[in-house]
């Protein structure tokens, strides 16, 4: 009996044997005749003219007339290489008195009809301890590989179907998350939106709140000097009728050396001051300037309703108050431009 140990060194998988000629001559222990025409019969194919050479299939005259195939009696122990990669494994062969007729799993005990079998069963299991044996494996049936393939077949069906699944599954959860980003984005902006918006509105609300108080000191200024415009003219009523009711000689016209001016603005209560009827529009400006709260460097002018005049610094600064309507008294509004 021929049995071989495979020891395959630092490999998790078997590899292809080598295909040129000379190596699996030297590699399976071959003679030259029997590779070169197991290489004939497989068309070049290292792995199938092995195949060949170890099924026994292949045979060659020798110089006796005798043929010579694999497992023959003569057969000497041989050492053969297998490649993994850039791996190198070794196998020993000690030869016995029977011919090899499969290979079995040293680790789990399975049979194996040849090296193509073993080299799926390792790439399967990960298992590396090969032997051969003498068993012979009954060939399969027309219906049982009728069977076995459908089993394949299935186990692939199955295999695609749960491919798929991933593939769906994968698909849907990534739709989920494209959705929810969406969605967020969507949040998002929604909220930078309405504090925008917010915002906004409190600003409009903020200007009408101050054109309102504007307008309510504007209104109360206007009411104030329509008051004393009133007043002014009852007083005036009163003088002409008892000038009138009078018989005696008309007075002189009576000579005045102050002049009472109240200067009124938005920014608070009136200021009054008295000035000489000898003073110019220049010291009204100087005065309002200086007590007038905002006036520091803001051009403005002195607007009078009644008769209705508007003094500028510059172009009245040196009139002569005795020479205006201001004596004895007057309401200057301060005008900012």
């Amino acid at each position: 009996m021929v049995r071989c140990v495979l020891r395959i060194v630092n490999s998790r998988r078997l590899g292809v044997f080598s295909v040129t000629i000379s190596a699996a001559t030297q590699a399976m222990g071959f003679d030259p005749k029997l590779a070169s025409k197991a290489l004939a019969q497989a068309s070049g194919d290292v792995q199938s003219a092995t195949e060949l050479l170890l099924a026994g299939s292949v045979t060659v005259e020798s110089d006796g007339g005798g043929g010579r195939k694999l497992g023959d009696s003569t057969g000497s122990a041989s050492s053969i290489v297998v490649l993994d990669g850039n791996k190198t494994g070794a196998v020993t062969a000690d030869a016995e008195s029977d011919t090899a007729e499969s290979l079995q799993c040293d680790e789990c005990g399975k049979k194996l009809r040849d090296a193509t079998a073993a080299q799926r069963h390792a790439e399967r299991t990960q298992h590396t301890q090969f032997s051969e044996s003498t068993d012979v494996i009954k060939p399969l049936s027309t219906e049982e590989k009728a069977e076995k393939l459908k089993m394949l077949q299935e186990r692939l069906a199955a295999k695609r179907a749960a491919r798929e699944e991933e593939t769906i599954q994968a698909a849907k959860t990534k739709e989920k998350i494209r959705r929810a980003e969406g969605q967020d984005l969507v949040k998002q902006k929604e909220a930078f939106e309405h504090r925008q918006m917010m915002k906004l509105a409190a600003e409009k609300k903020r200007e009408r709140l101050e054109d309102k108080r504007h307008r309510e000191k504007v209104k109360a200024l206007l009411a104030q000097d329509e008051a004393e415009r009133n007043a002014a003219k009852k007083a005036s009523a009163g003088a002409r009728t008892a000038a009138v009711a009078t018989t005696s000689a008309p007075k002189e016209k009576k000579e005045y050396t102050t002049c009472r001016v109240q200067f009124r603005h938005s920014g608070g209560s009136p200021v009054t001051a008295k000035f000489a009827v000898t003073d110019t529009i220049e010291s009204l400006f100087a005065h309002a300037r200086a007590n007038v709260p905002g006036l520091d460097a803001t051009p403005f002018t002195l607007l009078m309703t009644r008769p209705r005049k508007e003094y500028h610094a510059e172009a009245d600064g040196s009139t002569v108050l005795a020479t205006t309507e201001l004596v004895p008294s007057a309401v200057l509004i301060v005008n900012v431009k």
